[in-house]
């Protein structure tokens, strides 16, 4: 009896051994994604660990072959769970889930040696490779031969500057097509064009740089930039044509000055020429536009929140302003108090105003068809990369979950632009596939059948963010052969509110002769 016991005695600290092991091992998942960067490799020493921990406890427990046997199966399945947690993670040492992150890059002329550029350079390739759901077997082989080109480029430099060696990242990661999958340089010393956020406000677009269309300018730079839609990467493009580091990122420069050629929504067209004094810094730019102050009534900008509505009782409308995808307590409660109001005075007419909504979370639109008088609607499908393995679910349909009390039956609309991106394009999707309401603008910036669900990562040396989709959707509609989601009435972005409102009219023109005869 004594030596049972002495042995039962004996056994304890193995098994204790064994449990915190394992306990270690696991923990090094959420460790991960919410503290510490760590190499995927720390996975496979605690997975000695726990092999080793395992032998000991063979070795030292002569008896309860039983428990022995049950403890070794949980150890094998930490050891699995831990390695799997590494390397088929895709949110492993990405940026997203840590609590406060910083995007900031070292400034965008500094120089890095081409040692360190090279390190982070495979950083990004590393990360490319094992996340992104087209790359599931590798590179392409024309994918290797520009990485080889591009490395031996950095090594034979001797240096390069954190924006030029965005661009060699970037001309990579461009050749999935993929608008998620980029990489960006936030600075912390750009300059910006005084007079541009006043002008994309106004509708104004830049057609050329010093003489240069802004479509040769795309053209010549192509593989700096990520993108399905060449709408949206003029967009794109069009922003950093008034940034100096954009201008520096094309191999442009300010000069003595700078000709900008803009078109006016009437067509017209002028030169404006601007110099160095002109490109201030971001608290300047901030202040000079009162970008903070709420003041500016075009519905694009301008306003505190990123979310509001109106209600304009002569045309019958309810307007839901939504400039970000950001699903949590304000939206819903603000869509809630539209659709309150919508209801106690008899609005028969909703819209979305999505125009510069470059998106965030879909459960905004989740959120808003709860509302509409539907019992189902079509979702995307998806295939979801997970390391070696891939997830695919085909598209399915979503039970809609109705508040009952506050359904509402009327016309819905959505104003959409180049713009409108990632899960703002999602939810003119919805809207379009599913035939609940009128889409009106500009096709959506990305295509349907697109990546998403990134995960984000820092280089170590450079401070270069960059993003890779981890899945890749599948359109609803999926009979329709089209590139991007085309709206029932096109037009540009500028003029969509009055071509919905002409619509009203045609729709309910007793009410507009009322509203006349006032």
């Amino acid at each position: 009896m004594q030596n049972k016991r002495a042995n039962h005695k004996g056994s304890i600290p193995w098994v204790l051994l064994c449990i915190a092991v394992d306990i270690l091992s696991i923990g090094l998942i959420p460790l991960n994604l919410f503290v510490l960067y760590m190499p995927e490799r720390i996975t496979i020493v605690f997975s000695f660990l726990i092999i080793a921990a395992t032998v000991i406890l063979w070795a030292k427990t002569i008896r309860c072959k039983m428990g022995k046997a049950v403890l070794s199966v949980i150890n094998i399945i930490a050891m699995l769970f831990t390695l799997l947690g590494a390397y088929c993670n895709p949110y492993w040492n990405n940026l997203l889930f840590r609590n406060s992150y910083c995007t900031t890059s070292k400034a965008y002329t500094e120089v890095i040696s081409s040692q360190e550029a090279m390190a982070d350079l495979d950083y990004a390739m590393k990360y490319l490779e094992k996340c992104h759901p087209e790359l599931r077997h590798g590179f392409t082989d024309e994918m290797r031969i520009v990485y080889e080109q591009t490395a031996e480029k950095i090594l034979n430099s001797g240096s390069v500057t954190v924006n030029d060696l965005t661009a060699d990242i970037e001309s990579i990661f461009s050749m999935l097509s993929d608008g998620h999958t980029a990489a960006i340089c936030y600075p912390p010393n750009d300059y910006y064009l005084r007079e541009g956020y006043v002008r994309y406000l106004a509708g104004d677009i830049i057609v050329a740089v010093n003489g240069i269309s802004i479509e040769d300018i795309l053209q010549q730079n192509k593989a700096l930039y990520s993108y399905e839609s060449e709408s949206y990467a003029l967009t794109v493009l069009a922003y950093d044509l008034t940034t100096a580091r954009g201008l520096d990122y094309l191999g442009m420069e300010i000069g003595d000055k700078i000709v900008y050629t803009y078109e006016t929504v009437s067509g017209e067209r002028t030169d404006f020429a601007f110099y160095p004094a002109d490109f201030i810094t971001h608290s300047e730019y901030v202040a000079y536009n009162r970008m903070n102050s709420g003041n500016n009534n075009t519905g694009g900008a301008g306003y505190d929140t990123f979310v509001h509505y109106s209600i304009d009782e002569e045309n019958n409308l309810a307007m839901l302003t939504l400039n970000s995808c950001i699903y949590n307590d304000e939206y819903i409660q603000c869509v809630k108090d539209m659709f309150t109001e919508v209801k106690n005075r008899n609005i028969q007419n909703v819209c979305v105003d999505l125009r510069w909504n470059i998106g965030g979370n879909s459960l905004v639109a989740n959120e808003f068809i709860k509302y509409l008088d539907v019992d189902q609607y079509g979702d995307m499908g998806a295939k979801w990369r997970l390391g070696f393995f891939e997830i695919s679910s085909s598209n399915n349909v979503i039970k809609n979950e109705k508040y009952d009390k506050l359904t509402f039956s009327g016309n819905v609309y959505v104003l959409s632009s180049y713009s409108t991106y990632s899960s703002a394009m999602a939810f003119v999707q919805y809207i379009k596939d599913n035939h609940l309401g009128t889409i009106i603008g500009e096709p959506p910036g990305n295509a349907p059948n697109c990546g998403g669900e990134v995960a984000m990562f820092k280089c170590p040396n450079s401070g270069i963010v960059f993003q890779v989709s981890t899945k890749y959707y599948q359109r609803i509609d999926k009979d329709s052969t089209d590139l991007l989601i085309q709206p029932d009435i096109i037009c540009d972005k500028a003029e969509a509110v009055d071509k919905l409102m002409e619509l009203l009219r045609r729709r309910h023109p007793c009410r507009a002769m009322v509203c006349l005869a006032s």
